[in-house]
């Protein structure tokens, strides 16, 4: 199982970057909490810049990708939802 989601992830972050260099649409976080600066950068497909805030939020890649929320989505669901735009 933790294959299965690491691999969905490096492929969603792949299609992540793909997808923002066709479409670079500008997302801001609108507050300081740590959850929105990773659902940020997850979205831009910046993987140095996600690993840089996961390790300053002192948490895990694991945890993040199980309970972190980005406007209501999994952090999955949300990267792979800005990723084909």
């Amino acid at each position: 199982m933790k294959l299965l989601t690491k691999i969905t992830v490096i492929s969603v972050l792949t299609f992540s970057v793909l997808g923002i260099v066709n479409a670079a649409p500008v997302l801001v976080p609108t507050d300081n909490y740590v959850t929105s600066k990773l659902c940020v950068a997850a979205a831009q497909g910046n993987k140095v810049k996600l690993a840089r805030e996961i390790k300053n939020a002192h948490l895990s890649k694991d945890f993040v990708i199980k309970n972190v929320k980005c406007n209501d989505l999994s952090f999955t669901a949300f990267v792979d939802q800005y990723a084909t735009k």
